[in-house]
């Protein structure tokens, strides 16, 4: 990177490097239970063995010796982290970069001076925030500022829960109910979930799929019951955490919902749908700021995502006075959803703003 002839960089010349130290060496152990039930060979009276029991033990007629059991073996998966970092400029919420991190190294190019306020996050374990300011007295003779620092997540760190061990007939109706949903029949899929439950009450993915059903017919109550089941057998069942923030937030419990969504952003940082509810929660709560700088890291991660954070965010820009940014929010919503049913209506309100 080359100074100008004045000996100063150009605008948007400067670049952030980071490693950051992941703990347990970048990997995720995982421990994953594995059930199923099999013939086990039993010794018969001269010494041989033989299949063929039922699982109780007892000999089945007309066959020989030997007992059906249930088996369970634990083993391990390593998953390698994947983190994310976040740069936003302070003091402009439209101007916000994510990059990968892997292995806790990133590289963001093509900054301008200010003051940005770097979030670090890593799935499943949490996430940090740090204020990084780059000028041209504080960068090196590239034109590059080198971030070095370990991982110490803030607030509650989210930690895999290890799955109850779940038996042949609950997995194989749960199997069953997820082909259903996946079909759209979702009265096939309720009954087969029931079952699932029936025959293990800890399985919170299958109340999890019950609390969906229920919200595809709008019967939120029930919805909120089953949700709260599949939470209290797993905190972080990521989409329990999601459905039952918007729940929250449809009764108009916005702080209720605003700690859902944080847990569930903990989760998956990487989604931009509880960070566009959580910019709703915010918004509803007159955290304006708040709203935005989740909004702002939505349309970032997908600005073609279905939950449209850009006209949230171009209403807070109007409440804010703020025309510029209304515009440049609304023209992006055009550009990323151009048959969306607003577009008239967006296209007329460009038209009218004043200049």
């Amino acid at each position: 990177m080359a100074l100008m002839k004045d000996g100063a960089f150009a605008a948007g010349q400067f670049r952030l490097e980071g490693q950051v130290g992941l703990p347990h060496a970048g990997l995720v152990k995982k421990k994953v239970q594995v059930m199923s039930s099999e013939n086990v060979a039993a010794p018969l009276r001269d010494g041989a063995s033989s299949l063929g029991a039922d699982m109780s033990g007892s000999f089945a007629k007309g066959s020989p010796g030997g007992a059906r059991q249930v088996r369970t073996r634990d083993t391990y998966e390593y998953v390698e982290m994947a983190p994310l970092v976040f740069l936003q400029l302070v003091g402009d919420s439209r101007h916000c970069v994510m990059a990968d991190a892997s292995k806790g190294k990133f590289k963001i190019e093509d900054l301008s001076s200010g003051t940005y306020k770097l979030t670090f996050a890593i799935p499943d374990l949490g996430y940090m925030e740090k204020i990084v300011r780059i000028a041209s007295d504080s960068v090196d003779s590239e034109g590059k500022v080198k971030l070095e620092f370990d991982f110490e997540p803030m607030g509650a760190v989210i930690e895999p829960v290890e799955r109850e061990k779940i038996f042949e007939k609950a997995a194989s109706a749960f199997e069953k109910g997820s082909r259903e949903f996946s079909k759209g029949n979702g009265e096939n899929a309720f009954k087969e979930f029931e079952k699932a439950v029936k025959e293990d009450d800890h399985y919170a993915e299958a109340w999890e799929y019950m609390g969906r059903i229920q919200v595809s017919k709008k019967n939120l109550e029930d919805a909120e019951k089953y949700f709260l089941k599949s939470l209290e057998i797993d905190p972080n069942s990521y989409r329990a955490l999601e459905y039952q923030g918007t729940i929250l937030l449809l009764k108009g419990d916005y702080m209720g919902a605003r700690d859902l969504y944080q847990k569930a952003i903990l989760i998956r940082p990487d989604d931009p749908l509880p960070r566009t509810q959580l910019g709703m929660a915010f918004y509803r709560m007159l955290e304006l700021t708040l709203a935005l700088d989740h909004l702002v890291k939505a349309r970032t991660i997908d600005p073609g995502h279905f939950s449209q954070p850009q006209i949230l965010t171009a209403e807070i820009f109007r409440t804010l006075g703020d025309r510029e940014s209304v515009v440049t929010e609304l023209n992006d919503f055009l550009e990323n959803f151009p048959d969306d049913p607003k577009v008239p209506a967006i296209k007329k309100v460009l038209a009218s703003v004043p200049w």
